[in-house]
């Protein structure tokens, strides 16, 4: 395992902020699946009894004597003629898990409850199954000493579902989940993602270097631009009119060339010489 650089490792994190989500989108969605279609709502009715020793015995006596009508209630005994009259279409093997008995510590109360899939199978199955319990106490103990302080109680709402608590459970979940996948991807594959880092420094300085240079690209452009092509492109009608002028011209400027050439004091005495003559 390669050192955590927690930086790196919640940047990590936040680039694959779509599978987080995606993950507590799934939590939270596998959460309501479950709650809606998949768990079996149970509703548990509950009664209160509570024993009582006439005789002056001590409270270890009295300890043991609760625990043996705590496994008393969850008998054969007990159970099965309330299950044949109730017409419980479950074996006591599958219906006991569903009885629950137990004291309070220091107290001499009894608590049963039974939970099943019909609200009121549940209460009524308790309520009988009191009865039977108190009887069968009889019959073994030969006295009466249990006392019912709370019978049996409504069994709604079901005890087991908690939609709310449920779902929140279950989209934190996701989002773990999430988090230690990504955890154990970057833990496995740290070292390919370094270069990843570097690969957009050195994109980052050929961009710098690209708008560094563009400047000279630009001036570069502007000077061919200005300068003209060494070979100019001519058109017909500029190349006629350049051969007639050329036709044209070169007699007068002999001609200019001609009275140029001709030089001051030859004029000179070309005036003299004519003046002589007149004379």
């Amino acid at each position: 395992m390669q050192e955590i650089n927690l930086y790196r490792l919640m940047a990590f994190y936040v680039r694959n902020w779509l599978l987080i989500a995606s993950l507590t989108l799934a939590g939270l969605l596998a959460g309501l699946a479950y709650n809606t279609f998949i768990q079996t709502p149970l509703y548990k009715s509950d009664a209160t009894l509570l024993f009582i020793n006439p005789s002056s015995s001590t409270s270890t006596q009295d300890t043991t004597t609760i625990n043996n009508y705590v496994q008393l209630f969850k008998s054969r005994r007990v159970l099965e003629p309330v299950m044949n009259d109730q017409h419980i279409g479950m074996t006591f093997d599958e219906f006991v898990s569903s009885v629950d008995a137990s004291s309070e510590k220091g107290t001499e109360v009894i608590k049963l409850s039974v939970s099943t899939k019909d609200p009121e199978v549940s209460r009524n199955f308790l309520r009988e199954a009191v009865v039977s319990f108190k009887q069968q106490a009889v019959n073994l103990y030969g006295k009466d000493t249990l006392s019912v302080v709370d019978n049996a109680s409504n069994a709604q709402p079901p005890y087991n579902v908690h939609k709310p608590q449920q779902l929140v459970i279950a989209t934190t979940a996701g989002f773990i989940v999430s988090l230690l996948v990504l955890f154990f991807i970057y833990d496995v594959k740290g070292d390919a993602i370094k270069p990843r880092v570097t690969k957009t420094i050195a994109k980052k300085k050929k961009n710098n270097a690209s708008s560094v240079k563009t400047p000279r690209l630009i001036r570069q452009k502007v000077s061919a631009i200005k300068k003209p092509s060494s070979k100019p492109s001519i058109s017909k009608t500029t190349a006629k009119k350049s051969v007639t002028s050329a036709s044209t011209k070169p007699k007068t400027i002999k001609k200019n060339n001609a009275s140029k050439s001709v030089p001051k004091k030859a004029i000179v005495k070309k005036k003299n010489a004519k003046n002589t003559i007149d004379n």
